[in-house]
């Protein structure tokens, strides 16, 4: 399953092996039987290469790798992540470094897009702890009014967010939200929850540290900032990534990453 799960993700063994922190002549040992992982160990190589193991191979969300990605993009300071999320955020960097991502004093050497592509793909909206999917019936704008009576922290992403950025929507993306209190949130909507694999057209997901703090236009609405929107609309697969692409063109245009 570790074979399969760095195959599919396209990664050599040296690359698994920096991505999760372990010799690489551990993944070597372990996908030709000379040692008998532990389950931990197996998990801990299936998650470097953005897959779980849940009683076989699932898709696995890591925010942290967003947050990681905003931090190479926006040229934030790396030692703060490092000593706010521990060894994890180091092990992250290390990966970057592997699959060619970055330089060795961090500098990104492929474009802002791919990067924030790859991120995207590894915190997968759908996977994301805590997330839930509703029924609504209702538009962006019932959702969003509904989320501030509450008077709690909230903040749309995905393609709404993108069409505030000036991508043409599909006209069938789901309406994403991040909220601070996801309980009442459930609450004030009133929608129809729904299982993951179900039809849905309202997510709503809880602050897990991967979002950046929102902004407040003129009619009162919560945004993500812009690389989080499109971090998290190529974190919905083919059904935001075209929005995903136009603000990134939109940056290659005026010279942004």
């Amino acid at each position: 399953v570790v074979k399969r799960a760095r195959e599919t993700a396209g990664l050599n063994r040296s690359q698994l092996a920096a991505c999760a922190g372990v010799p690489a002549s551990t993944v070597s040992r372990i996908e030709s039987g000379q040692t008998d992982p532990t389950l931990g160990m197996v998990d801990r190589l299936l998650r470097a290469a953005g897959y779980s193991l849940d009683m076989g191979m699932v898709r696995a969300s890591d925010p942290l790798v967003a947050l990681a990605t905003r931090n190479i993009l926006t040229g934030q300071e790396f030692e703060q992540l490092t000593e706010d999320n521990g060894v994890r955020a180091g092990q992250i960097f290390k990966s970057f470094r592997a699959l060619g991502y970055t330089d060795d004093d961090k500098q990104l050497i492929i474009s802002g897009r791919e990067l924030a592509r790859h991120a995207g793909q590894r915190s997968q909206i759908e996977y994301r702890l805590g997330a839930r999917f509703y029924e609504s019936g209702f538009g962006w704008i019932a959702a969003a009014s509904r989320l501030d009576v509450a008077k709690k922290g909230w903040a749309s992403t995905g393609a709404r967010a993108a069409q505030r950025l000036g991508a043409k929507p599909n006209g069938n993306e789901p309406s994403i939200f991040y909220v601070e209190d996801i309980a009442l949130a459930e609450r004030l909507i009133g929608a129809k929850p729904v299982a993951r694999v179900g039809r849905y057209d309202l997510t709503l997901l809880p602050f897990d540290g991967s979002e950046t703090e929102s902004w407040r236009d003129a009619n009162g609405y919560w945004w993500t900032e812009p690389m989080q929107t499109v971090v998290d609309c190529y974190g919905l697969g083919g059904v935001a990534e075209d929005m995903a692409n136009q603000i990134a063109d939109e940056w290659d245009r005026i010279g942004g990453n």
